[in-house]
């Protein structure tokens, strides 16, 4: 294993001015990248993401046949192979890095092609479960093996029977891979999710010429999502938004800092991607929704971000599921909020490319945070007025984890002795200059 580079982030006490357009989103780009290689035609990609994930995803379609038209910094054109077109890569491996999402939607992908693939990705990645893919998929008549319920997962495609599926969990990635076996196999497919999860899948996919539909159970927030097999996917272009799960962490850095006023433009504004500004904001801080407008399907607006002391959080289950990815800088915020912050129903960030959860409270202890875990993978974080001025830097762990990586950046903004992250260069995945972003903000 390479030898990890680290970093020591430390409160410099200026507040976060300026302007920033964050990455584009990670999800949107994955899915389009994905759809277009299915597609019949050429696709266009316009302000895609350029990040490890991303470009993981975008080297695995071109493995698998669609052909890279041409490509800048802000714009990636893609050619299809059209309906059951997939080949093989040559060895019959597909690297998928670190993305999580790249490799559960891929397996829907594949599945239906009547190709023999074989998925495997990093350390971290190779650690998470496919089983939940894994099971659906088989379902419908895939051949699908897991090593122990993890990557590397094999896939063996052929022809499809819609089934039916209900899943045990709410997940976006879930969702997607069985929708995109739905669409080749014979019948109509239904997933069914215990609460609505995001759904770039459903926006992105009538872009492509796809009809499907949804159903709420207003009652018990049950979703079923169905499509008809036999559809083809034709070639259109596709804006991405900038990035909420990126935006994030400035908007959590913002909020911390006095004094801070900081605008995003075109941040994705999905209503499954909104947890955390919703959070944010009933913990009264300062954010501004401006010029509300939609990208294709997906709505954008420009957020303002203005420093303001905080309120403690109390944070459900079925909000969770609206900001996985955005737990951990809000267990931040809640270390730095007024009054003790009530986290319930985080299991799945068990299973992210960390355990999270577990990570979190160490790393919160760790900065004199008093926290701790709780029944049924819940949290309570005791708010301060700042974190513990300590002789030295305090250790925050980040193992190969993005998020975690950010967090802890924000989190040395934050503190009198600074934050000593151990893997600066995790932060790749998703915002490869994220140091110097913050770093500009602050001059």
């Amino acid at each position: 294993m390479s030898q990890k580079n680290t970093a020591v982030i430390k409160q410099n006490n200026k507040p976060l001015k300026g302007v920033l357009r964050v990455p584009s989103d990670k999800s949107i780009t994955q899915r389009a990248y994905i759809f277009g290689a299915m597609a019949e035609g050429v696709t266009t990609v316009n302000n895609p993401l350029n990040s490890a994930d991303a470009e993981a995803t975008l080297a695995a379609v071109i493995s698998l046949g669609a052909e890279l038209v041409s490509r800048t910094e802000t714009q990636v054109v893609l050619r299809g192979v059209g309906g059951k077109g997939f080949t093989a890569p040559e060895n019959g491996l597909i690297d998928c890095q670190n993305s999580g999402t790249g490799m559960r939607l891929l397996c829907g992908a594949i599945a239906g092609q009547g190709i023999k693939v074989s998925l495997s990705g990093d350390e971290s990645l190779n650690k998470r479960p496919m089983e939940r893919v894994a099971v659906p998929l088989r379902g419908m008549g895939a051949i699908v093996n897991t090593k122990e319920g993890k990557p590397p997962i094999e896939i063996d495609g052929g022809n499809l029977k819609a089934i039916e599926y209900h899943s045990p969990v709410s997940s976006a990635q879930i969702k997607s891979c069985v929708l995109l076996a739905g669409l080749q196999a014979e019948g109509t497919t239904v997933l069914v999710e215990p609460q609505t999860s995001r759904d770039h899948s459903e926006k992105m996919l009538p872009s492509f010429g796809v009809e499907l539909r949804s159903k709420k159970n207003t009652e018990t927030g049950e979703n079923r999502v169905i499509i008809q097999g036999g559809q083809k996917l034709a070639a259109c272009e596709i804006n991405v938004p900038a990035d909420p799960s990126s935006a994030a962490f400035i908007m959590v850095a913002a909020s911390l800092l006095e004094g801070s006023d900081v605008t995003l433009p075109e941040v994705g504004m999905n209503p499954g991607r909104t947890g955390l500004l919703k959070a944010l904001r009933q913990m009264d801080a300062s954010i501004e929704i401006q010029n509300a407008r939609f990208f294709g399907e997906e709505p954008v607006a420009d957020l303002r971000i203005q420093g303001k002391k905080l309120k403690a959080a109390n944070i459900k289950p079925a909000d969770v599921v609206n900001m996985v990815d955005e737990i951990p800088v809000l267990m931040l915020a809640a270390s730095l909020a007024e009054g003790d912050s009530i986290f319930e129903g985080l299991g799945e960030l068990r299973v992210k490319e960390s355990d999270r959860l577990a990570l979190m409270i160490d790393n919160l202890k760790a900065a004199g945070i008093d926290c701790e875990i709780t029944q049924n993978d819940g949290a309570i974080v005791r708010g301060k007025d700042s974190l513990k001025a300590l002789d030295e830097p305090s250790n925050w762990t980040v193992e190969h984890d993005h998020r975690l990586a950010m967090t802890g950046a924000v989190a040395g903004l934050c503190s009198p002795a600074g934050i000593h992250l151990d893997d600066v260069d995790a932060v790749a995945v998703s915002w490869p200059n994220f140091m110097l972003d913050l770093q500009a903000l602050t001059r």
